[in-house]
């Protein structure tokens, strides 16, 4: 298995815009099969509240209907420079 970087692209919609970002690495027989494979590290928490956004093991949420890695219509990609392309 190789190891994949997992990028999401940036979006910007309803007043709210994020550039891409760097989710983290995972292992798959391809690209896909990373995404579905990963788990974030450790517990994400929201800074000013303490809220634990995602837990430690949790996987991505991918949308379904895609037939590419996606979340919340959002494309993940295995690079920066692709990510980057759509909205910084």
């Amino acid at each position: 298995m190789k190891e994949y970087e997992i990028w999401m692209e940036g979006f910007a919609a309803t007043g709210n815009q994020q550039g891409a970002h760097l989710i983290g690495k995972a292992k798959g027989i391809d690209f896909k099969d990373a995404c579905k494979n990963f788990e974030y590290p450790e517990d994400m928490i929201r800074e000013w509240d303490g809220l634990v956004m995602k837990k430690k093991g949790e996987k991505l949420k991918l949308d379904e209907h895609y037939e590419y890695p996606s979340i919340w219509g959002c494309q993940l990609y295995d690079n920066e420079k692709d990510a980057r392309k759509s909205f910084g």
